[in-house]
């Protein structure tokens, strides 16, 4: 039976095998895995390695929120309100 008269039954099964031939367009068979599976281990790693980059460059550099990381920093902070504190 050619294509133009088929009975939507045949039709749909026709398509679900051709989607199942083609995972990675399936709604079914797309995820993370597919995609790194399809490219080597290197440029999995170069994508890790960017990711990572830009997230510490943006946290030292970019982050304008001011706010103390570190013990010696909050000390410090508060050594000085103390002081002025003292002097008022």
């Amino acid at each position: 039976m050619n294509k133009d008269h088929e009975s939507p039954e045949e039709r749909r099964e026709r398509l679900r095998q051709e989607e199942l031939k083609n995972p990675s367009s399936s709604v079914h068979g797309s995820n993370l895995a597919d995609l790194v599976g399809g490219l080597n281990w290197k440029v999995t790693g170069s994508i890790i390695i960017v990711g990572l980059l830009i997230y510490f460059i943006y946290g030292i550099f970019l982050d304008k929120t001011k706010t103390p990381r570190f013990y010696s920093e909050r000390l410090t902070v508060k050594l000085i309100r103390d002081q002025i504190l003292r002097k008022t």
